[in-house]
């Protein structure tokens, strides 16, 4: 699901998710991740951009891997893995398609995944006690 940052309530969202799963489940999240130089880069041009000339018509939540994991813990689920990927910047999306993929190819190696922007977050819902 990569629509948490707009909803007006992450916990709900997430509550909602882990209703739909059996213990023992996955739930997939991507976020813009702030935890990251680069997310907070990506985050603060959206935000400047949606007050500027707005898009969405609302606010978009500020969401991290820390600050999604303790609202998912919240619901009954924990965080099993984050992937992070693409380093990305606004205003890139004009270069061409071909080195886009590439760099984005490029962020999985370990050294460039430190600080990419965007993240999957793998949630497993957990077994009642």
């Amino acid at each position: 699901m990569g629509l948490l940052a707009h909803v007006p309530s992450t916990t709900g969202a997430l509550a909602q998710l882990s209703a739909l799963v059996k213990p023992g489940g996955l739930v997939v999240a991507q976020i813009t991740d702030t935890d990251s130089l680069i997310g907070r880069i990506g985050f603060g041009y959206a935000s400047w951009r949606e007050k500027r000339k707005p898009v969405y018509g609302y606010q978009l939540q500020r969401l991290s891997t820390s600050s999604v994991s303790a609202l998912a813990r919240s619901v009954g689920l924990s965080l099993q893995r984050r992937i992070r990927y693409s380093l990305t910047l606004p205003g890139m999306d004009r270069l061409p398609g071909r080195f886009l993929v590439q760099l984005t190819s490029a962020s999985r190696s370990w050294p460039l995944r430190r600080v990419a922007g965007e993240s999957i977050l793998i949630f497993r819902k957990q077994e009642h006690s």
